[in-house]
């Protein structure tokens, strides 16, 4: 049972979020999964990596997993969004333009130019949260200014106000039309081990809730946690998105990959994919 943990989580999150509602709508968005995103340029780093429907590009694409912008052509997703290897060549990426993963004719989108999945992913039943992490190299940088997310140097505190957002089903199974967001709290090692003894890892997860049950469902996977520092006005990723539970509506809380428990990793495979890329380049 989540104890003292939550108690707080429930005081920090009256004083952080607002629970007054005026009209039924905003209430039924802050039960469900949040709230709708329409502010423009919200979320930049925020990226949708998108599946053609059947294996097939002409059948359309549809959001099969979300990624977060760490350097203008790398991102940041969840190993498991990447199993599908066939497909990975047709896949393509969408930059948060208008908080919606409908792409337009002058949309600026990517290629997954080259990957690497944590060597360790399959080694262990992949509905975990250890090691469920990827760095992949995009076919082109992006840009935009101001829309890498930074990467952590300090750990995230307990009772954390942070943020989780994605196109990912909603309560009633169906896919938004736009991006949602909400705030959840992070609870100790204690309280997730409590509650998913088998999926989360002490050291490489973290996990998160609120009072109002939001949490992360299909097609929320490789999503990022953020923590937008309020003094600096930077905003930083603390989680890779791994693991909801089914039914979704009746989840309590989310887990993620550490990504501080990552960053040595991550130098490294971007380092690689780096290199590889210059050295192919070269040849070309």
């Amino acid at each position: 049972m989540i104890g003292s943990a939550i108690i707080l989580m429930l005081f920090l999150y009256s004083n952080f979020v607002s629970t007054e509602f005026e009209e039924s709508t905003e209430y039924y968005e802050k039960i469900a999964w949040g709230r709708y995103v329409y502010e423009e340029g919200a979320y930049p780093f925020y990226l949708s990596i998108q599946e053609p429907v059947g294996g097939d590009p002409k059948y359309g694409y549809y959001h099969s997993c979300g990624g977060a912008l760490i350097e203008p052509r790398i991102m940041l997703t969840a190993a498991h969004c990447l199993m599908n290897e066939s497909d990975i060549p047709l896949m393509r990426v969408l930059p948060n333009y208008r908080n919606t993963p409908l792409i337009l004719p002058r949309d600026l989108v990517f290629k997954i130019e080259a990957y690497e999945k944590h060597p360790h992913f399959d080694s262990v039943p992949w509905l975990t949260a250890k090691d469920d992490i990827a760095v992949v190299l995009l076919d082109k940088p992006d840009p935009r200014p101001g829309a890498i997310i930074f990467r952590p140097v300090l750990p995230l505190h307990i009772c954390f106000p942070v943020k989780i957002m994605g196109y990912g089903y909603t309560e009633s199974g169906d896919p938004p039309y736009r991006l949602k967001e909400t705030t959840v709290f992070r609870l100790d090692d204690e309280d997730c081990l409590d509650e998913a003894p088998w999926l989360y890892a002490p050291g490489y997860s973290l996990c998160v809730t609120n009072a109002i049950g939001s949490s992360v469902c299909r097609g929320d996977s490789g999503g990022p946690l953020i923590w937008e520092n309020p003094k600096t006005n930077k905003t930083f990723i603390y989680g890779v998105a791994v693991i909801g539970f089914s039914p979704c509506k009746d989840t309590p809380f989310s887990i993620f990959v550490d990504v501080l428990a990552y960053n040595d990793w991550i130098d490294i495979a971007i380092f690689r994919l780096t290199i590889h890329d210059e050295l192919r380049s070269g040849y070309d």
